[in-house]
């Protein structure tokens, strides 16, 4: 399954692309005995930068959901390599905590609010704070601002707690 679930996630950026959607991350679970290719997708970054849906959160609707469905399943039908029997494949967002799992993400919601869980010297802390823009990966926290890398984050989620409906 695991060559099929990276199989999958290199497929999923161009097929989606065209859609105005982006591969947030792949899943390859087996749940009720059978293979599950899980994927979440997001709306694409505005190309001017103008992220007005960042403070709103994802926007993902159902007919995208069925689009990307439709564009991976047509990508992992003409590719040449194995695909495991009876797999299921599931599109859904990444829903209004969305994960933060790579750079670029940190940067497209700078200034948003997120939990963030590092590991540092052995121990594992939780902190919350706005991240904050430039090219460092830093967050502001009540006790001023954190730098991290990427390789320190166990995990990183946008907050709720400033969600606009």
């Amino acid at each position: 399954m695991k060559n099929f679930a990276a199989r999958a996630e290199f497929l999923a950026d161009p097929a989606l692309k065209p859609l105005g959607l982006e591969p947030v991350a792949v899943q390859c679970p087996f749940e009720g005995g059978r293979p599950v290719l899980r994927l979440f997708i997001d709306r694409r970054p505005e190309p001017d930068g103008a992220e007005d849906q960042a403070l709103r959160g994802s926007q993902v609707s159902l007919d995208d959901c069925a689009a990307a469905s439709r564009a991976l399943e047509a990508a992992l039908e003409s590719d040449s390599g194995e695909q495991p029997d009876g797999y299921v494949l599931e599109v859904s967002s990444p829903g209004l905590d969305r994960p933060l799992l790579r750079e670029a993400d940190y940067r497209r919601f700078a200034g948003r609010l997120v939990r963030l869980r590092l590991r540092r010297d052995g121990r594992v802390s939780t902190r919350r704070g706005r991240l904050l823009p430039g090219d460092a990966l830093a967050l502001a926290t009540d006790e001023g601002r954190l730098d991290f890398t990427l390789d320190e984050v166990t995990s990183c989620r946008l907050s709720l707690d400033e969600i606009v409906f």
